[in-house]
């Protein structure tokens, strides 16, 4: 269908540009969205004597920059056009220092879709200067400006009114048109959808008809599945293309084309002469996108939209624009009745799956919120699990500091009892010299008094040396006593000191240390005792040696007998000393016995509570958890090697403590049994 505008004008006469050269007046390409107006304008932006430009009404032109101008293009988004340059490139020449395009404005989008006088109103001022401003730069360019949108449908007439364009309205099967817009939505862009509702609101004020529609469709929804929004769609557009037809030079439905040769051909034919190159539309494809729209009651559907159609009809100026409407009615029912009826069961059937996954999906989510809940709860639990471990191994780790401490106290103490032994060890030899000398002077004295020795020196003698062994035998038992006792307690110390699983390098060699040094002071105190006994018998020698000399010892065995009595007196103190040392020792070992017996085993228990105790948190926690389990148990293993290990270190420091005080306290007894 044509009605082209075949004049050929002046561009300086109309547009005020300098030029002698003749060139045809601006096409100007109408359409809605998704309707292949994207490909034609592509396929006229290749011809080398037109400059093209694209959506001059696109509401991002208000605040567009170079940048956004660039990344504006086929391939930002899921848009199904060819490929080629970006869409707003031939916008960069008017492009403002602080953004956006000279003399557009954003109201010029929706809010002028319809005039203010309505579709047979008048173009605003400023949309025809900013209009001339991008043909102007056509012409200047030596070119046939090329002016393409999809906002435009409501206000075809009054741009025909203002400026001498060729009118090229471009539009497809309505139904096909809605299924793109679909899917669109489907893949998550609503942009389309949107614009139903945004050209009825923003058009309403200006248009009686259009304002029936949005009250009428109040209920509509932006929604592929809505049916109203649906059948609004249907309408509005079915009315504008009413509108549009008779202020066409050229209408180009892509759908048909593409299976009519002959319309495709005429339409190539049309367009070449506006824009003086030949055109190839022979590419032109029919692609349907997707429609979930499944309507309830299909005859009522129908019926709607034959009234509606009616009441368009009386309103059309000429029978082309009638025939129009009848036939972008005619061509939608039947595309939309076949779709249905070929896929109204399918999509009944995803529609009742489609429900059964939003309720498993809403069970889903409330286990998910049950389980991030618990996942929470696990990971709070850990964090306190964690929090008690260091507790503990901070408490574990003062103990063993204090048991450090009490160590090297115990070590000082034992240093301290080795320069006491060492002391005594002095002593005794001060007192063997002092020994000695007596034994020189009663030697000089007994000499001195060697002439007489009755046999009753010799019985009182071996009397004498009678109870001297019988006393010395008493203390040797006694010794032996003391002997065996030191060696049970030693006995139960080595058994109690055999429950530790190590012992430190430190702790060693204190003990070595002590010992040898006991060792060698046991020695050299032996060895002093032995010369004390050496030197003794060699007194007594002496003194038998005088005595066979001595003719009368009358005085002197009395003073023999006392002395006598005197050792006899001073052995049995010294035994009975003994005795009670042997009891005192024998008590302090059971009692350190019954201490440290008492101690392993509290501790024992207390550790096995504190096992039994993280076993039954670490069940409840195992029982309780999904997920995390690899993380606690870890965390919980940890701590209990850290709890176990600082354990058995505070078991051992304290177990050497009490032995280390143990043996002292051993050594000290001895040195008190020597030094008498």
């Amino acid at each position: 269908m044509t009605n082209q505008n075949t004049s050929i004008v002046n561009s300086r006469n109309k547009f005020g540009v300098e030029n002698a050269n003749i060139l045809p007046p601006p096409v100007f390409i109408h359409s809605s969205f998704r309707t292949s107006s994207t490909w034609l304008w592509s396929k006229i932006r290749k011809l080398p004597n037109v400059l093209a430009y694209y959506e001059v009404f696109h509401e991002s032109l208000a605040n567009v920059d170079a940048r956004s101008l660039n990344f504006n293009s086929h391939s930002s988004w899921s848009s199904g056009h060819p490929a080629q340059a970006p869409y707003f490139l031939e916008f960069l020449p008017f492009l403002k220092k602080d953004g956006g395009i000279e003399l557009f404005d954003s109201s010029m989008s929706f809010e002028r879709f319809i005039p203010e006088g309505g579709i047979n109103g008048e173009l605003s001022l400023q949309e025809i200067s900013y209009l001339r401003l991008l043909i102007e730069q056509g012409y200047k360019s030596r070119k046939i400006p090329v002016l393409s949108e999809t906002r435009t449908l409501g206000r075809i007439l009054s741009i025909k009114k203002s400026i001498p364009v060729n009118n090229v309205l471009v539009y497809r099967n309505i139904f096909d048109q809605w299924a793109s817009y679909c899917g669109q939505s489907l893949k998550g862009n609503d942009y389309f959808i949107s614009t139903i509702l945004e050209t009825v609101n923003s058009s309403s004020k200006n248009d009686k008809f259009i304002n029936s529609l949005r009250d009428f469709f109040s209920n509509a929804q932006l929604s592929p599945k809505n049916e109203s929004l649906f059948l609004l769609f249907v309408i509005m557009h079915i009315y504008f293309y009413s509108k549009c037809i008779d202020y066409s030079d050229l209408v180009i439905d892509t759908s048909a084309i593409a299976s009519d040769d002959k319309l495709r051909t005429d339409a190539e034919s049309e367009l070449s002469k506006m824009l003086l190159s030949s055109i190839d539309l022979s590419d032109v494809e029919v692609n349907f996108d997707s429609s979930v729209i499944l309507i309830k009651d299909k005859k009522k559907f129908i019926d709607t939209v034959d009234q509606f159609t009616k009441i368009i009809i009386s309103s059309c100026d000429s029978q082309t624009s009638v025939d129009f409407s009848v036939k972008s009615r005619d061509d939608f029912i039947s595309a939309w009745s076949y779709h249905s009826r070929v896929t109204c069961n399918t999509i009944s059937f995803y529609e009742k799956e489609l429900s059964g996954l939003e309720v498993h999906a809403e069970q889903k989510s409330f286990e998910f919120a049950h389980v991030v809940s618990e996942r929470d709860q696990l990971t709070t639990d850990l964090a306190q699990t964690r929090a008690a471990a260091e507790q503990t191994a901070q408490a574990l780790t003062a103990e063993r500091d204090q048991l450090t401490t009490d160590l090297a106290q115990t070590r000082a103490a034992a240093e301290q009892t080795a320069q006491a032994l060492t002391a005594e060890r002095d002593q005794l030899t001060t007192d063997l010299a002092q020994t000695r000398a007596a034994a020189e002077q009663t030697a000089q004295a007994l000499t001195a008094e060697r002439d007489q020795l009755t046999t009753d020196l010799a019985q009182t003698r071996a009397a004498a040396e009678q109870t001297a062994q019988a006393l010395t035998a008493e203390r040797d038992q006694l010794t032996t006593d003391l002997a065996q006792t030191r060696a049970a307690a030693e006995q139960t110390a080595q058994a109690l000191t055999a429950e530790r699983d190590q012992l430190t390098t430190d702790l060693a060699q204190t003990r070595a240390a002590a010992e040898q040094t006991a060792q060698a002071l046991t020695a050299e105190r032996d060895q002093l005792t032995t010369d004390l006994a050496q030197t003794r018998a060699a007194a007594e020698q002496t003194a038998q040696a005088l005595t066979a000399e001595r003719d009368q010892l009358t005085t002197d065995l009395a003073q023999t007998r006392a002395a006598a009595e005197q050792t006899a007196q001073a052995l049995t103190a010294e035994r009975d000393q003994l005795t009670t040392d042997l009891a005192q020792t024998r008590a302090a070992a059971e009692q350190t016995a019954q201490a440290l017996t008492a101690e392993r085993d509290q501790l024992t228990t207390d550790l096995a509570q504190t096992r039994a105790a993280a076993e039954q948190t670490a069940q409840a926690l195992t029982a309780e958890r999904d997920q995390l389990t690899t993380d606690l148990a870890q965390t919980r293993a940890a701590a209990e090697q850290t709890a176990q290990a600082l354990t058995a270190e505070r078991d051992q420091l304290h177990a050497e403590l009490v032995a280390a005080a143990v043996n002292a306290k051993n050594s000290h007894g001895w040195s008190r049994f020597w030094g008498r």
